[in-house]
C-alpha cells in the first residue's frame, strides 16, 4: 500500500502531516516516565527559552525529486492469447472427448466471425494496466527569530503516481509557528497548519481484472485490417463466453476513463499561553499554568463516475 492508495482510515491524520514539520518524536512507556519526561522536558525547554540569542533568518529548500517507488508490478506469468485459447479448447474436450468449443468463435480464430480481429492477439493486460510509480517532494522552511520571538514557516508539496493506472496522490500543506516570550515568566506560542490533498484511486480493482481477463482478447476495438481504433473494447453481452469474462469489464479502460477522486482539506490552529507561577531563578520548584486551545477543521468530496458502456461491477451502483 502508498499514499496513492491510503485513505484516513488506514493512516489516520498522519496523512495530512508533512514529515519535514516533525521536529521530534518521543515513546513514553508508562506513567512514571511520563512524569518524570515531562519535568525534565519543561526545564530544559524553559531554559531554551531563556537563553540570550538573536538568530538571522534560516531557509532550507529540499526538491527530492523524480525518484521511483517500487517498481511496475509483475507477479505470476500468464499465458499469452494463444496458449490460453489452446488451454481452453482442451478444458473444453477434455470431460467427453468432444470438441466442444467449436460453438465458441472466440476461442476458434475464424476469420468468418465479425469480432475475429478482437479475438486474435497476445494481450499482456498486467502490463498494460501497470507502470512505474514516481514520488516528487519538495518542501521549503524558513525559521528564525530573536531574544523575544522566534518563527518557523514551512511549505510542502508532494506527490506520488502509483503503480497502477489512474492512481495519483497530491498534497499541498503548510505549517507557521510563532512564540513569544512576553517575559521570563509567561510564554505565548501558536501554530497554525493547512493541508489540502488531491486523491484519485482505482474506480475497481484493475490489476485483479488483469490477471483474469482472457489475453486474446484487444485493448481497443480493431478494425478489419486489425488495426487499433482509439475505441476501447468491451466483450460483446450476447457473446457465448461464461459470464466471468462476459461481464469482465477492459481494465485499461476503467483505469483511463472511471473517476474516483477525493479532495479534502484540514486546518488546525493551536494556541497555548505559559505561566510560571514561581520565578524559576528563585526557585527550585516549578509551578506552572498551562492552557491550550486548538481545534481541527476538515472537510472531503468525493467525486465516482462509471462509463455506462461498461460492464458494471457486481455490487457497485452507477452515481
Amino acid at each position: 500500500m502508498t499514499f496513492a492508495t491510503a485513505n484516513e482510515d488506514q493512516y489516520a491524520q498522519l496523512i495530512d502531516v508533512n514529515p519535514d514539520d516533525i521536529e521530534s518524536i518521543v515513546i513514553l512507556k508508562d506513567a512514571a516516565s511520563t512524569a518524570i519526561w515531562g519535568i525534565a522536558g519543561s526545564q530544559r525547554r524553559f531554559a531554551d527559552y531563556n537563553q540570550k540569542r538573536s538568530t538571522r533568518p534560516q531557509r532550507v529548500f529540499l526538491i527530492p525529486t523524480g525518484f521511483p517507488v517500487p517498481a511496475k508490478p509483475k507477479g505470476l506469468k500468464m499465458l499469452n492469447g494463444d496458449d490460453y485459447t489452446m488451454l481452453m479448447k482442451q478444458s473444453y474436450y477434455n470431460p467427453t472427448l468432444e470438441n466442444l468449443s467449436a460453438g465458441i468463435p472466440e476461442l476458434n480464430y475464424d476469420t468468418n466471425f465479425t469480432e475475429y480481429e478482437n479475438f486474435n492477439n497476445n494481450t499482456d493486460w498486467i502490463d498494460a494496466v501497470s507502470r512505474y510509480g514516481f514520488t516528487h517532494d519538495n518542501n521549503l522552511t524558513i525559521s528564525g527569530g530573536g531574544e523575544k520571538i522566534t518563527f518557523r514557516v514551512s511549505a510542502g508539496y508532494y506527490s506520488q503516481t502509483g503503480t497502477v493506472i489512474g492512481q495519483l496522490l497530491e498534497r499541498f500543506s503548510t505549517r507557521s509557528s510563532i512564540e513569544y516570550r512576553v517575559s521570563d515568566r509567561i510564554l505565548f506560542t501558536s501554530d497554525f497548519a493547512y493541508t489540502y490533498s488531491n486523491n484519485d484511486r482505482n474506480y475497481e480493482n484493475l490489476l485483479g481484472n488483469a490477471y483474469k481477463k482472457m489475453p486474446n482478447v484487444s485493448i481497443y476495438e480493431q478494425d478489419l485490417y486489425g488495426n487499433d481504433t482509439d475505441v476501447y473494447y468491451n466483450i460483446r453481452t450476447d457473446s457465448q463466453l461464461h459470464d466471468s469474462q462476459k461481464n469482465l469489464s477492459n481494465p485499461v479502460a476503467v483505469g483511463m476513463l472511471a473517476k474516483n477522486n477525493t479532495k479534502s482539506y484540514r486546518i488546525s490552529p493551536n494556541f497555548s499561553l505559559r505561566y510560571d507561577l514561581l520565578d524559576p531563578y528563585k526557585y527550585n520548584s516549578t509551578l506552572r499554568f498551562n492552557s491550550t486551545v486548538s481545534f481541527s477543521l476538515g472537510n472531503s468530496q468525493k467525486s465516482t463516475f462509471y462509463p455506462a458502456i461498461f460492464p458494471m461491477p457486481v455490487g457497485i451502483a452507477i452515481r
